[in-house]
């Protein structure tokens, strides 16, 4: 299970449609594990904070070792979706990978070890 929660400190809530996904992402290889999630974050009102829960299903043939747990907001555009220029960056200090546009929320999390 995973819980986050985001406050908007914003002024305004996202206005273009984006996907929601949390990412386990293996630090030895890169290899990505992606976990939709069915939320619209333009629900987001400035000054307010929201709990952001997921149950995230391992494949039984994820490799064992070290991850990052990421939240991404990519662009629904199949064509844009892939590309970090595009991804969402949250506001937080220190937790922007600009090489995959994900916002990295922990790391060294061990999975089957």
């Amino acid at each position: 299970s995973c819980v986050t929660s985001v406050t908007n400190k914003g002024f305004a809530a996202l206005y273009n449609r984006r996907g929601v996904e949390f990412i386990l992402q293996r630090e030895a290889s890169g290899e990505v594990y992606s976990f939709p999630q069915e939320i619209d974050p333009r629900t987001w009102k400035p000054g307010q904070k929201y709990a952001v829960e997921a149950t995230l299903a391992l494949p039984a043939n994820m490799a064992p070792g070290a991850y990052r747990l990421g939240l991404y907001l990519p662009d629904v555009s199949p064509r844009l979706r892939a590309d970090p220029h595009y991804a969402y960056r949250v506001a937080n200090e220190g937790v922007w990978d600009e090489e995959s546009g994900f916002n990295i929320l922990a790391e060294g999390i061990l999975i089957g070890e």
